[in-house]
């Protein structure tokens, strides 16, 4: 969720921009087409979003100071196929989305954690988490923290697959290859 702050935020993309399923941006000679696609529904028991590369940063990853209620939610993906003169196109991830409600946003506004202030960022200045290993998720604290707890002893992919998947599909759906479109 993202909110201008009063001028206190230096960067501020234009969501209703880059949140727009088939939207065209064009930079410095390089063209993106923003798609949005499913990825599918995630449980929140305890409602305490956290945003984390979940393979390398669940030990100290944190949740959003602004909760929701508990349940299920869609995630999307939005995926910007970048188009350069003289390359192969390339997808990127642009965003993740929770959509809590179906009604359109009203406004936007930082998701922080615990000691963020926005005031205190530079001019190119903004929160967020790494990705070392490529992958962003957002998830409930419950689940950050068993995948936490099981870092410590060995985490593989099956590992994880078989743990928390009641039946693994195949091969693991992601926005690149999602298996449907909203």
């Amino acid at each position: 969720m993202l909110v201008e702050l009063e001028g206190c935020m230096p960067y501020l993309p234009d969501l209703a921009t880059v949140l727009a399923d088939g939207a065209r941006i064009t930079r410095d000679d390089v063209e993106y087409v923003v798609e949005a696609r499913a990825v599918g529904m995630v449980a929140l028991p305890s409602g305490q979003v956290v945003g984390c590369d979940p393979l390398v940063d669940a030990v100290a990853a944190m949740p959003f100071t602004v909760a929701v209620a508990p349940g299920r939610y869609r995630l999307r993906a939005w995926v910007a196929a970048v188009h350069q003169s003289g390359s192969d196109k390339q997808d990127r991830t642009a965003a993740l989305q929770l959509v809590v409600t179906d009604q359109p946003a009203v406004r936007w506004e930082l998701a922080l954690t615990d000691g963020q202030d926005p005031a205190e960022l530079g001019a190119d200045g903004f929160f967020g988490y790494p990705v070392d290993a490529g992958v962003g998720t957002l998830a409930d604290m419950v689940a950050v923290q068993a995948l936490a707890r099981g870092s410590s002893t060995n985490w593989t992919r099956s590992t994880s697959r078989h743990r928390f998947l009641r039946h693994p599909p195949q091969s693991m759906p992601s926005p690149m290859n999602p298996p449907e479109r909203t």
